[in-house]
């Protein structure tokens, strides 16, 4: 079986997440990569998600998958805007990582100061999918 690339990979799990939340009662699902009724997600401080979603008690939920160390500026900005929107908005920003990077990314996110603002949810190994 040939290897997903990182875009394709991210794309399927974008996919999967949607129809988990869907199964979970989640509404208002709106995701990055897919053409839906439901539209993309807004922009957060010059930032867009993967998804954002609501749940059953009203709660919004920005989640984003990180599929590399979050060393570039672009994935360090992304992380402020969603942590600095989910502490103004009592928000709930996932940020879904690879299990082996989540070391690494609790010591980026201690030095962000996000580690109030940021839950993390470990996949396991991409190899392993």
């Amino acid at each position: 079986m040939p290897e997903l690339d990182i875009i394709e990979f991210r794309n399927k799990l974008v996919k999967s997440m949607r129809q988990l939340l869907e199964a979970k009662g989640f509404v208002n699902i709106k995701t990055n990569i897919e053409n839906s009724a439901m539209g993309t997600p807004k922009t957060i401080f010059g930032q867009t998600p993967d998804i954002t979603a609501v749940d059953s008690k009203n709660k919004f939920y920005i989640i984003q998958f990180a599929m590399t160390e979050v060393k570039d500026d672009e994935s360090i900005e992304r992380l402020k805007a969603f942590g600095k929107y989910a502490k103004l908005h009592s928000a709930n920003f996932w940020l879904i990582i690879k299990k082996e990077a989540q070391s690494h990314i609790e010591r980026r996110l201690k030095k962000l100061e996000l580690t109030d603002h940021v839950t993390l949810k470990a996949l396991p190994s991409m190899s392993a999918l």
